[in-house]
C-alpha cells in the first residue's frame, strides 16, 4: 500500500478528524452530510477532514462524497447538496491503521461517544480539542431502540463548528458593537412585551403601538400576526430549527422572509450560531444579527448591562428573552408576557402546545413519514424550565421591574401574575 498523502501544514487552517472509525460507508456519509450542513459558516477555515474506517475504502470515496454521490434519505433537507462541494479536495478517508500524524493540533469529533476511547481521542487531537457529538433526541416510532447516531444533536455540531472558528473574538466584538447600538436605539424604562408561541396569543390583542416587543422561533410563520405586531427583536434559540431535517426547511425560508420584510428587526441568538446564520442569511441582513456568548463554566446573573454573557437554559424565554427584557425595562419599565402558556403537569405531551399557524404540525407530519418520533419532554425538563422562570422573575422584581402575564398560563410563577389589560 502506498503511503498516505501529506496533510496540509498546521498554518493552512483547522484540521478535523472523526473518531472512532466508521463501520461502513453509509455511516461515514451520514456524518459528512451533517458536517457540511453545520460547518457551513466555517468551511473556508478548515484545511482537511479525516474519516477513519474499519473497512477498506474505495480510492475515490472522498471525491464521491464531495460530489454528492449517493441518495439522500427522506428525512434530510436537499438544501445540503450545494454545500457538499465546498469540501472538495479537503476530505481524506483512511483505514484506521493508515492515518497520518497531524503537523499540529487538530479538532477530533467523537461521533459515537465511548468512555473507553476518550483518552485515545485526546491523543489523536495532538494538543487540540476533542468534542463529543451526542445523538439527537429522536427514536424509531413504535420502539425504544436508539438510532445508532444516524441523527446528531444540532447544538453539539454547531458548538464544535464554533470552536473551530478562529474568528470567534471578532464575531463577539461585532455583536457587542451591535448590542451597544440597540441599547442606544431602544433605551431603558421601557414596557417590554415578550411574546411566546402558546395558543393563548390567538385570543389576545397585540401589544399597543410603541411598546418594545420580543418574539421567538416559530413566530416567523405567523405572517399576519407579525404584520400587526411589527416586532423589534426576534430571539432564535431552538437549535432543532437549524438542523438538516426536511421539516426545518420551511422555518429557514420563513426566517429569511421575516428578516427581509421587517428591515429593522434585530435577530438575537447564541454567539455559536452566528457563523451558521451568516452563511444562511443574505449579507445585507448580517448587520442585524447579534450573538450573545453562553457559558456553563460559571454562574452569571443574566444582567447584560453588567456583562455580555448568559447561562444556557432549556428554553428561549429563560435564556435570551427575559435577560433582554431586563436590560430594556430597567429604570422604570415593566415586563409583560403573552403566549407563555406552559403545560399541565398531568398531560403526557410530546411538546408544548403551539399557536395556530406555527407549523409545529409539520414536524409531526415529517416524523410520521420518517417513522421517527422526537422524545417527549419529561417532567424534569418542565420543572427545570419553571424553576429558571421563577428565579428570573424574582430577580426582575427584586430589581424593581414588575412582571405580569396578559394570558392564562400553567406556569406557576406566571399564573400568580396573570391579569387582563
Amino acid at each position: 500500500m502506498s503511503s498516505p498523502p501529506a496533510l496540509p501544514s498546521a498554518s493552512d487552517g483547522m484540521q478535523l478528524l472523526f473518531h472512532p472509525p466508521f463501520p461502513d460507508p453509509d455511516c461515514l456519509r451520514r456524518c459528512f452530510i451533517e458536517l457540511a450542513w453545520h460547518y457551513r459558516g466555517v468551511s473556508t477555515l478548515i484545511s482537511s477532514v479525516i474519516f477513519t474506517c474499519d473497512f477498506q475504502p474505495d480510492p475515490g470515496l472522498a471525491e464521491t462524497l464531495a460530489d454528492g454521490g449517493g441518495k439522500l434519505d427522506a428525512a434530510t433537507d436537499p438544501a445540503v447538496l450545494p454545500l457538499l462541494g465546498r469540501w472538495r479536495g479537503k476530505l481524506h478517508v483512511y483505514p484506521q491503521s493508515a492515518v497520518p500524524s497531524p503537523p499540529g493540533p487538530r479538532q477530533v469529533l467523537i461521533w459515537k461517544p465511548d468512555p473507553d476511547r476518550l483518552d485515545e481521542a485526546k491523543e489523536l487531537a495532538n494538543g487540540g480539542r476533542s468534542l463529543e457529538l451526542g445523538p439527537a433526541s429522536v427514536r424509531p416510532a413504535g420502539g425504544n431502540a436508539s438510532l445508532d447516531f444516524a441523527f446528531f444533536a444540532t447544538a453539539d455540531f454547531l458548538l464544535a463548528a464554533w470552536q473551530a472558528d478562529t474568528r470567534r473574538i471578532q464575531h463577539i466584538r461585532r455583536s457587542q458593537s451591535r448590542f451597544e447600538a440597540i441599547c442606544r436605539r431602544f433605551g431603558q424604562a421601557r414596557e417590554v412585551f415578550l411574546i411566546g408561541m402558546g395558543p393563548s396569543i390567538d385570543q389576545t390583542p397585540p401589544p399597543p403601538p410603541g411598546s418594545l416587543t420580543i418574539v421567538c422561533n416559530n413566530i416567523v410563520f405567523k405572517t399576519s400576526f407579525l404584520e400587526t405586531l411589527s416586532p423589534d427583536i426576534l430571539a432564535i434559540y431552538d437549535d432543532d430549527l437549524l438542523g438538516a431535517r426536511c421539516w426545518t426547511a420551511g422555518f429557514r425560508q420563513a426566517l429569511v422572509a421575516t428578516m427581509t420584510r421587517f428591515d429593522r428587526l434585530i435577530l438575537v441568538t447564541p454567539a455559536a450560531y452566528v457563523p451558521f446564520l451568516e452563511d444562511l442569511l443574505p449579507e445585507v441582513q448580517h448587520h442585524r444579527l447579534l450573538g450573545i456568548p453562553l457559558t456553563v463554566e460559571r454562574q452569571v446573573d443574566g444582567d447584560l448591562w453588567q456583562e455580555y454573557w448568559l447561562n444556557p437554559t432549556n428554553n428561549v424565554l429563560t435564556t435570551l428573552m427575559l435577560p433582554l427584557a431586563r436590560l430594556f425595562a430597567r429604570g422604570g419599565g415593566q415586563v409583560i408576557l403573552m403566549g407563555c402558556d406552559g403545560r399541565r403537569w398531568d398531560v403526557e405531551a410530546l411538546d408544548w402546545a403551539h399557536a395556530a399557524g406555527s407549523k409545529n404540525q409539520d414536524r409531526r407530519d415529517w416524523e410520521q413519514r420518517a417513522k421517527l418520533v422526537f422524545l417527549p419532554y419529561d417532567q424534569r425538563e418542565v420543572m427545570l424550565h419553571y424553576l429558571w422562570l421563577d428565579r428570573q422573575v424574582a430577580a426582575l422584581e427584586q430589581a424593581g421591574i414588575p412582571v405580569r402575564s396578559l394570558t392564562p398560563t400553567h406556569i406557576p410563577c406566571l399564573a400568580s401574575r396573570f391579569r387582563h389589560g
